[in-house]
């Protein structure tokens, strides 16, 4: 389908993944495994913790102080892994079997000061600040990880004696996937195993939330045409994504509000908010703006890391980037309309969907062959929409 969604409202979308992911420990935790010999810090992704409630508070803080056109505040879509390894029970199973912890349940024995975590969560969800969206049952592939560490590797014994599963940018590559079998060459699970995961991942959601999913994106955004079988099986209606999958072929087909054969709709983000990153905001900005004057909504993607604090201080500085963002935002589009992804779903969905005020808002979308502006960068959607414009020209002149 080479038509691109247009829409009459200005809509933004925070679509935010890895809440509730475990990663490193701590400070502690991570100068432990330094002090063994492991080159660990190198890479933004091996700061990644468990969130603290105060990295929570302080986010709410942040979006409860700005509003949209119809006085509601920007609320994240929060993509959670529902649920994380019970170090204890593994280790005495001596690897042989995967024990989890739900996220209601608290996290793993030496994991501190994130006993109100959840409570905080169901605050956030309260207050309209967070939407809980499905990222999976576990960040990575539990069954190849068992395997490992059955067979005695050095990196992953060490990181569970320290109730931590694996330090992120050594391991990245091997079973960083929730439905990959390997990532080299790339192998998926089998449909029934892939259905094991899903079924009892989207159950513990359904226990923890009170309500079942209907919008997922996959660790990694890496799934297969199984997958979609079996989330539809199990109620998931809208599939979140980055403009591209690793090793995907079929996804540059894929474009924002196009359906696969099970009418699952495709949500892809087209704007990159990662604060910790130089020039974020100012980068964001003009990719929504640009987005805003072609008539299409802004899917922003910003991961949790952005926003933590318990091993290096991300937090202070994405918020404050997060702030000036929505403060541009208000200020040039008073109009602007903040949703979930599972709200602007039921847009592409049925023409409408409820606010959080119990309003019901229509939304007129129409298809043009306009070129596709997915997740490219700004330069790249400019140029993409004047070498539509020049040839639509040079037609126009030769008739």
């Amino acid at each position: 389908m080479n038509s691109t969604l247009y829409l009459d409202r200005k809509i933004i979308v925070f679509d935010s993944d890895d809440w509730g992911t475990l990663g490193i420990r701590d400070l502690e935790g991570f100068e432990r495994l330094k002090a063994k010999g492991y080159n660990i810090g190198q890479k933004d992704c091996d700061y990644y913790s468990l969130e603290l409630p105060e990295d929570l508070d302080a986010l709410y803080s942040v979006l409860s102080k700005h509003s949209d056109f119809f006085g509601l505040p920007p609320i994240f879509t929060c993509n959670f892994i529902v649920a994380r390894p019970d170090y204890e029970k593994i280790i005495k199973s001596e690897f042989r079997e995967y024990h989890f912890l739900d996220i209601s349940q608290g996290a793993p024995g030496m994991w501190e000061n994130r006993d109100e975590l959840f409570n905080t969560y169901k605050e956030g969800i309260k207050r309209g600040l967070v939407f809980p969206g499905y990222h999976g049952l576990c960040h990575f592939n539990y069954d190849a990880w068992l395997a490992a560490l059955r067979n005695g590797e050095p990196d992953l014994q060490e990181c569970v004696k320290g109730h931590m599963s694996y330090i992120p940018s050594l391991r990245r590559d091997t079973f960083n996937y929730e439905y990959l079998a390997k990532a080299n060459p790339i192998t998926f699970l089998p449909l029934s195993a892939q259905e094991e995961k899903i079924k009892k991942g989207i159950a513990v959601f359904r226990q923890i939330f009170g309500f079942s999913p209907v919008f997922t994106i996959a660790p990694k955004c890496v799934w297969n045409s199984d997958t979609e079988q079996i989330w539809h099986k199990y109620g998931i209606k809208y599939i979140g994504a980055g403009n591209r999958r690793p090793g995907m072929l079929a996804l540059p087909g894929n474009r924002l509000g196009e359906k696969n054969q099970w009418g699952m709709i495709y949500l892809i983000r087209n704007v990159n908010f990662e604060p910790i990153r130089k020039n974020a905001c100012q980068d964001a900005f003009i990719e929504i703006d640009f987005l805003f004057k072609a008539q299409q909504p802004a899917i922003i993607e910003t991961h949790c890391i952005n926003y933590l604090s318990s091993i290096r201080n991300f937090r202070e500085r994405s918020l404050e980037q997060l702030d000036n963002l929505l403060y541009l935002i208000e200020e040039k589009y008073p109009d602007v309309v903040y949703l979930t992804s599972k709200q602007f779903g039921d847009i592409l969905e049925n023409g409408f969907c409820y606010l959080r005020n119990g309003e019901r808002m229509e939304v007129k979308t129409h298809q043009t062959n306009l070129p596709y502006l997915g997740k490219f960068y700004f330069y790249q959607k400019r140029t993409a929409l004047k070498r539509y414009f020049d040839k639509s020209n040079r037609n126009r002149q030769r008739l």
